[in-house]
């Protein structure tokens, strides 16, 4: 082979190796003698052990070639996380103490993007303080935008998959941000936090948005019974059925109670029904929660976490509000994809003519 021919295939291989990714760790106060590089493909599942390296004076390195970025993990045993980043077919620069697991920086290109755009997010959170009025709403407007933009431009990588899935406040609504994942690459709608969560829970929102007709909900109530959400809102006695998804561990769901509590006393023989839905796993819990705060409205729940919420309503975050009138089973108000939540008063009142 000729000079030029083995300087030309060099080349070819010397990138072909610089193509995937080289992570150098730094972590001075780990003792231990072996770290683990990992992923995962679902949650929650076991972790996928990609590679373990020796440490030597709390310095480690990996090399390897992924098929496309994803979310990494280092890990002291294989099982547990130490520290999440963005795992990509580049230098990658990983820092941080044991005694300390938020000191952890993760430097990459994509890594690097992801500190830029939270940086960005707290420039925007200053802009809004003290505002008002079309100040905050154009300041707002320009985050929605921000952050759209960043997705799509981001479309072939991880970066577009944590933003989705870390940052739902930052798009304008549901139908916003289901369009930015319809735009990601194919192996990014096949991540499991897309695939699996993201996409069907707007979806499902969108079922149930404002203007829809309602989903049944049945489970069980303290006492054992099962109650439906149906029964509740063909009841002749109701105009509106206000239904608050809320958890024992949720300090804003149990700070709002005497709220809706005091509307429940209001409007109680008005025709306003309460329904609480639990997104409690524990059983105790979710009792002792209902006591404590003396909640005088049906309760139910699955006791299964989130599931509930998610496979019924799309919900993303609680404390929650779904408002139907009872006359057609239509839904008239429930909290804003992405936004904080508040008690429909001024719907509730409508609708029982006060």
């Amino acid at each position: 082979m000729k000079p030029a021919a083995l300087l030309a295939l060099a080349g070819i291989l010397l990138a072909g190796c610089k193509s995937g990714y080289t992570l150098t760790g730094e972590i001075p106060d780990l003792e231990q003698s072996t770290v683990y590089l990992c992923t995962a493909e679902d949650y929650p599942a076991d972790l996928i052990v990609l590679d373990s390296a020796r440490v030597e004076q709390g310095r480690f390195m990996f090399e390897g070639r992924i098929p496309h970025s994803a979310l990494g993990y280092l890990s002291l045993d294989g099982r547990k996380t130490l520290a999440s980043f963005i795992l990509e077919n580049a230098p990658i620069r990983i820092e941080g103490r044991l005694a300390d697991r938020k000191s952890f920086v993760a430097a990459s290109p994509l890594n690097d993007s992801l500190a830029q755009f939270q940086r960005q997010l707290e420039r925007f959170a200053e802009r809004r303080k003290g505002t008002r009025g079309e100040e905050l709403d154009a300041i707002q407007e320009e985050l929605y935008d921000y952050t759209y933009r960043t997705v799509v431009n981001n479309a072939d990588n991880f970066l577009a998959v944590r933003i989705l899935s870390r940052y739902p406040t930052g798009f304008r609504s549901a139908r916003q941000m289901l369009d930015a994942i319809d735009r990601l690459s194919e192996p990014m709608q096949r991540h499991y936090m897309i695939r699996r969560y993201l996409r069907p829970q707007i979806e499902q929102y969108l079922r149930t948005d404002v203007g829809q007709p309602y989903r049944d909900i049945a489970a069980p109530t303290p006492a054992g019974d099962t109650l439906s959400l149906r029964q509740a809102v063909e009841d002749p006695a109701n105009k509106c059925v206000l239904v608050d998804f809320w958890a024992s561990w949720c300090g804003p769901c149990i700070s709002g109670m005497n709220r809706i509590k005091q509307l429940y006393e209001t409007y109680r023989a008005a025709g306003l029904e309460v329904i609480g839905v639990s997104l409690d796993s524990r059983r105790e819990a979710w009792l002792r929660a209902i006591e404590k705060e003396g909640l005088p409205w049906s309760n139910l729940s699955n006791l299964d976490g989130w599931q509930t919420g998610f496979d019924s309503y799309g919900i993303q975050s609680l404390p929650s509000f779904v408002l139907i009138r009872c006359s057609d089973g239509q839904i008239v108000a429930r909290k804003p994809w992405g936004r904080a939540s508040h008690i429909p008063v001024g719907e509730i009142e409508k609708l029982l003519g006060q």
